[in-house]
């Protein structure tokens, strides 16, 4: 004897898509464009302080 132990796949897709809506198209990463270098030349991470700034707070004591 088959049990069921919930509502189906199906109903339960329905319900999520009724809550929350459809997702949005997917984005490849071919799609993306860069508008703006973030990394240094020495390819560390940009940061929001100047060189001068970020050696002012490493000195600081």
């Amino acid at each position: 004897m088959a049990e069921e132990s919930g509502p189906s796949e199906a109903v339960i897709a329905r319900a999520r898509s009724e809550r929350f809506g459809a997702l949005p198209p997917r984005i490849h990463p071919g799609d993306q464009v860069e508008l703006v270098e973030t990394r240094r030349l020495d390819a560390r991470p940009a940061t929001a302080l100047s060189l001068e700034q970020e050696r002012a707070l490493h000195t600081a004591a």
